[in-house]
């Protein structure tokens, strides 16, 4: 088992330039795939004073179709946004372009600096290998590191993680 992570300049994707004009937010993607040409993205953006703002920016994206806010938390700054957009035929989400190449995200992407930052879990060499050759054709790739996971440290993640679930969606004891 390897751990995969890197950056990625994802070229004519709102996530290239959302710092541009918005110098502080930061990003999560919370899920991303594409359907049928069109990406469903729901992303968490921190730091947002102005959601309509923000909402706004994304819906003018020449990539967005649609850019709706799902909540907004003034109080915390914190906006849920759902996406749709067409990327045409060239480019794809990156999610997409992991998970046919059985990389699995550990943590959701985060997005700073115009840059997604992922890190995922993949089985072998071959499969990280495949998955950067193809994240090339989508963006500039930056690794961060390539090694084995700890497992102590996924294996916490993971009980952290079920002992947030409520009781009917944990694995039984």
């Amino acid at each position: 088992m390897l751990e995969y992570t890197f950056r990625i300049r994802h070229e004519g994707c709102w996530t290239e330039n959302l710092n541009d004009r918005f110098p502080d937010i930061s990003a999560a993607i919370i899920y991303s795939y594409r359907l049928l040409g069109i990406s469903i993205t729901m992303i968490e953006a921190t730091n947002v004073s102005d959601a309509d703002a923000f909402v706004e920016w994304l819906n003018d994206h020449e990539v967005m179709t649609v850019a709706q806010l799902v909540s907004y938390d003034a109080d915390r700054e914190t906006a849920f946004v759902s996406l749709a957009g067409d990327y045409e035929t060239d480019t794809e989400p990156v999610l997409n372009v992991l998970l046919r190449n059985r990389c699995f995200p550990t943590v959701p992407a985060t997005v700073t600096g115009g840059r997604e930052h992922w890190s995922v879990i993949a089985s072998d060499h071959e499969q990280v290998s495949r998955t950067h050759e193809e994240l090339q054709k989508i963006g500039h790739v930056e690794v961060d590191s390539l090694r084995t996971p700890e497992l102590d440290r996924l294996l916490t993640g993971l009980s952290e993680v079920k002992q947030g679930c409520p009781r009917s969606l944990a694995a039984p004891a």
